[in-house]
């Protein structure tokens, strides 16, 4: 008997492996499906983030007050600080607006530097900084996001943030 089993055994997977159902040819292709929704454009040429300054590390330096630096900022790439453009715009105190550096105003001015891979900020002023916790937007573009956007004004935050789907 235990024969017999394996003997029927051994014919079904002969019979089961030999089967050409799965070689067959290939058969006509099917109807195109329905094109889908368009996609927004993406931004891959520009990046942004925002940064907040306290009051308590703004740094003395003779006549003016500065920030060291915003460090660590992964899209500072040599291809966007040599090709590139790299703009700072700083929250209004209200808190209603982004104003682009460089800024004067009064007896003080505002103005950034990009070095490498940091950004330092820097307060010129005569007098003592009160209230200065700032909230700081960097926007860096590739050279194709500035060639693609001829006409934009970048002084114009709301105008760079719908240009490039930038969010709040």
């Amino acid at each position: 008997m235990k024969n017999l089993f394996s003997l029927l055994l051994l014919l079904c997977l002969t019979a089961f492996l030999s089967c050409d159902s799965c070689k067959g040819e290939d058969g006509a292709p099917g109807a195109p499906g329905a094109p889908g929704a368009p996609g927004q454009d993406g931004n891959a040429n520009i990046s942004s983030f925002t940064y907040t300054v306290y009051e308590s590390e703004w740094i003395q330096q003779s006549a003016y007050w500065s920030y060291a630096s915003i460090l660590g900022i992964p899209f500072l790439t040599p291809d966007v600080v040599n090709n590139g453009m790299i703009m700072v715009y700083a929250r209004d105190p209200l808190g209603s607006s982004w104003v682009a550096w460089p800024y004067s105003i009064n007896s003080h001015s505002y103005t950034y530097v990009v070095d490498s891979y940091s950004i330092y900020l820097y307060h010129n002023t005569t007098g003592l900084l009160q209230d200065n916790t700032y909230t700081f937007r960097v926007v860096a573009a590739t050279a194709d996001g500035l060639v693609r956007h001829p006409n934009l004004d970048w002084n114009d935050y709301e105008a760079v943030k719908q240009a490039f789907q930038l969010p709040d």
